[in-house]
């Protein structure tokens, strides 16, 4: 986020390739359309900037398995397994009460025939949409 600036007039609002910061800022030039001071503007809004630092991260192994029951649900713990080739102890594991998904109610689980059955919920899917908001 601290690399995502643009070259901007301060004036003219002309917007320069950021591979010519080094005559713009260094050698103070102008912009050759006003002459105004051409400077260095972030990107990313300060509103933006907070979200993306308030918005949850999730370890990958917890991701795989939510995107996985994103796809196909429910779930046992051994089919995730199968569907992402990893153990059923692993699964277990990411899913454990420990675990983010978990801690923010991204996955359900249900009792089916004496069988514990895992499926996203809607907290997960906003989630992966990238409209999940704490």
């Amino acid at each position: 986020m601290t690399n995502s600036k643009e070259l901007i007039c301060s004036q003219c609002n002309a917007q320069y390739d950021i591979e010519q910061k080094d005559i713009f800022i260094k050698h103070n030039y102008p912009c050759p359309k006003c002459q105004a001071k051409v400077y260095l503007k972030p990107i990313i809004d300060e509103v933006q900037k907070e979200k993306i630092e308030k918005n949850i991260k999730i370890p990958q192994k917890e991701f795989e398995i939510l995107n996985a029951l994103n796809n196909k649900s429910p779930l046992t713990a051994t089919e995730l397994g199968d569907e992402l080739d990893r153990a059923y102890q692993s699964i277990n594991h990411s899913i454990g009460k420990h675990s983010r998904i978990n801690q923010y109610d991204f996955i359900n689980r249900k009792e089916k025939n004496g069988k514990p059955y895992f499926y996203i919920s809607e907290n997960g899917k906003l989630y992966l949409s990238g409209k999940y908001e704490t």
